[in-house]
């Protein structure tokens, strides 16, 4: 919860100041399904390892968006991370992408676990929804989507992504765009970083 601990008011203003400061043409094409705003409010990158070795590469998100399909604009924030995990250390697994996502409500300046039944990831005009290997539950509450890289190759954390999710007892899946690329070129470029030294990483594995 370390990310929601800011108090929900203090976001809230920031949230609607940052509608107004980024009313410009390129913020106004960032919207989720329905037409609502969303802001990127927090994105890291950093190194995972398993027993001293790299084994992946990590992007942490908070965003916040609109949603006029279920809360008539309300405010919902997503947090999550976005994982290329090499499995270094088990011979048996191949190397896969991992997106995990929890979703909160703003409530009376207070957060609500938003459950969700299901997520994916969309990107350049292709749905993966349904390629996954894996779906589970996070330990926050929020899910984790696996997908296996080999056959996913085409989908990349640095372009232009959709995360798409689906309510639990809702009907309709709502699209949150993002581009973690133009929001800091310095975090993208560090993931590109650790991706390269994965890849090599598992270029020995494989051989």
């Amino acid at each position: 919860m370390k990310h929601l601990t800011k108090p929900i008011r203090a976001i809230h203003f920031m949230f609607l100041a940052l509608l107004l400061a980024l009313a410009s043409p390129v913020a106004s094409e960032d919207k989720a399904t329905g037409g609502g705003a969303v802001l990127l409010l927090d994105l890291t990158a950093s190194e995972r390892k398993s027993r001293g070795r790299l084994d992946a590469c990590e992007l942490t998100y908070l965003l916040a968006y609109e949603d006029y399909i279920y809360r008539n604009g309300a405010v919902t924030f997503l947090r999550g991370s976005m994982n290329f995990a090499g499995f270094v250390n088990e011979p048996e697994k191949g190397p896969a992408f991992l997106f995990k996502v929890t979703a909160f409500d703003l409530v009376d300046e207070t957060h609500k676990l938003a459950p969700l039944d299901y997520a994916y990831l969309s990107s350049q005009g292709l749905s993966y929804a349904g390629k996954e290997f894996a779906i589970g539950a996070a330990d926050d509450g929020g899910l984790v989507v696996g997908y296996e890289a080999f056959s996913n190759f085409s989908l990349s954390f640095l372009e232009p992504l959709s995360l798409n999710i689906t309510r639990q007892g809702g009907s309709s899946d709502v699209a949150i765009p993002v581009n973690f690329m133009m929001h800091d070129p310095g975090i993208g470029t560090q993931y590109a970083i650790c991706m390269g030294k994965l890849l090599d990483m598992l270029k020995e594995k494989l051989n």
